[in-house]
């Protein structure tokens, strides 16, 4: 599945917060054609986080970054959720992730659970 509209990320952002779990959430994910940007909020009581994807940077590519800063950084950080979303090893063009703790996951790539190479399986 492609990452080239807001319905992408507003699908995506449904799954990641049900993982999450977080209670008294809001979230809005909007289009904004002037600049062919998606626009994402999401609330959790008095806080909100903000981030934005220009989607001609990413073509129907994930913005990585909206995984590793928005989500991990800011969301998970800003709500003290030891947990972070980590890459898997991938064997075509699809992402996937676990939802651990890093000092597990980095336990899983030092003892060889985990491939510490990304492409390991693109080889």
């Amino acid at each position: 599945e492609g990452f080239e509209d807001d319905e992408s990320y507003d699908n995506l952002l449904d799954e990641i917060l049900e993982i999450i779990g977080l209670e008294n959430s809001s979230k809005k994910v909007n289009y904004n054609e002037n600049d062919n940007s998606v626009s994402i909020s999401i609330t959790i009581e008095k806080r909100t986080y903000n981030y934005k994807i220009d989607l001609d940077e990413f073509g129907d590519w994930i913005d990585e970054d909206f995984i590793n800063i928005f989500i991990n950084e800011q969301l998970l950080k800003g709500e003290n959720i030891i947990n972070r979303f980590l890459p898997l090893p991938s064997s075509d063009q699809t992402v996937q992730f676990v939802f651990v703790p890093e000092s597990m996951y980095n336990d899983a790539v030092d003892k060889g659970v985990i491939p510490e190479d990304l492409n390991y399986f693109m080889k």
